[in-house]
């Protein structure tokens, strides 16, 4: 999570600016749109900022771990 992030967008018909934090949560293809179903559950906001982007390359042993890492929405192992 980071935060100390400043937003500015148009909502409600005008420009609004916000303090907010951006979280950046790490997960395979498969698993992003129960993920996704999740946070939008949760949040508060009407329109949350949910976006997946795509890796174009990483550390070969990073990308393992992650692989090896993710944890299921529901709570299960991998």
């Amino acid at each position: 999570m980071l935060p100390g992030v400043r937003s500015i967008f148009y909502w409600g018909g005008r420009v609004q600016e916000a303090d907010e934090a951006l979280l950046v949560i790490k997960t395979e293809r498969e698993r992003y749109a129960a993920l996704e179903r999740r946070i939008l559950a949760l949040h508060s906001y009407s329109v949350p900022g949910v976006l997946a982007l795509p890796v174009a390359a990483g550390a070969r042993a990073y990308r393992a771990w992650l692989r090896e890492s993710v944890v299921s929405v529901e709570g299960g192992e991998g």
